[in-house]
């Protein structure tokens, strides 16, 4: 019962989501909450970590091993209210919160559940290509968290890594993009 009271509150936020004039007064409450229910707020597990003390990139995770939420119907509808929102704001709404939706993004794609990972890449394909230039140094992070995805047993998710991965390619600068593929 519970799961479904979850379920339908995210679907209740999206509705509001999509048919709100301007949402910018409730940014500052969405984004905070949404991170802490995704659990993306340190998604690489080193910020506690001094700087030299920190693991070279291909020693990050890839994958969530126990999401925050636990029902994969409500990450799902998470996954749905996510688009929606990054859907509906311009470039300035962003630009306040980037470090928070690409957060967002890539808790998604490092989920363990294979629609969530779908329609993150799909999230990310359109995030990618609206927003390129601010995305500038978020290339890297964005593509370790499709790693996951490149190596899924479905067909369907791998395609969908790849197209994401090239969104992430557009946005990073030509000369480093080989540090998103070594990882």
């Amino acid at each position: 019962k519970s799961e479904k009271c979850r379920e339908l509150a995210v679907e209740i936020l999206r509705s509001l989501v999509e048919n709100t004039s301007d949402l910018f007064p409730m940014l500052p409450y969405i984004f905070p909450t949404l991170v802490a229910r995704l659990g993306c707020e340190d998604l690489d597990g080193v910020a506690h970590l001094p700087e030299v003390m920190r693991p070279d990139p291909e020693q990050k995770p890839v994958e969530l091993a126990r999401p925050v939420e636990e029902s994969e119907e409500v990450r799902l509808a998470l996954a749905n209210f996510v688009a929606a929102l990054l859907k509906r704001l311009n470039p300035t709404q962003i630009y306040s919160y980037i470090d928070e939706a690409t957060g967002l993004i890539r808790a998604q794609a490092m989920d363990p559940y294979h629609e969530v990972k779908a329609l993150a890449c799909e999230t990310m394909i359109a995030f990618c290509y609206n927003h390129c230039e601010m995305l500038l140094h978020f290339a890297e992070p964005l593509g370790r968290s499709l790693m996951s995805c490149l190596t899924h047993n479905h067909s369907r998710i791998r395609i969908y890594g790849l197209r994401a991965l090239t969104a992430v390619f557009w946005c990073g600068v030509w000369k480093h993009n080989h540090e998103i593929v070594q990882q």
